[in-house]
């Protein structure tokens, strides 16, 4: 990995001496778009480099929540996964 992309990015995206944010859960880099949210670009490739960056993994992680969605029970006090209450709609 590319020490200069290591030094210029954070996955802390309140960070204003980064430009570049990571997100861990999704093994993604981005850059910064700056209007009071969270919200980044994706790039695939090292702005200094040009090494190709490590494969998303967002819709895997999509995936699997999806997965793990479908077999919940749902009840008028919330959302329940093997049997631990998930979301509490009560």
């Amino acid at each position: 990995m590319c020490e200069k992309l290591k030094h210029n990015s954070s996955s802390d995206y309140d960070n204003l001496d980064t430009s570049i944010v990571y997100v861990e859960k999704f093994n993604e880099y981005g850059l910064k778009i700056c209007d009071g949210g969270s919200s980044n670009i994706l790039i695939e490739f090292c702005p200094w480099c040009g090494e190709k960056l490590p494969n998303s993994k967002r819709e895997k992680w999509f995936d699997e929540i999806e997965k793990q969605l479908t077999t919940a029970t749902t009840t008028d006090l919330g959302i329940w996964l093997n049997g631990k209450m998930v979301l509490d709609l009560g």
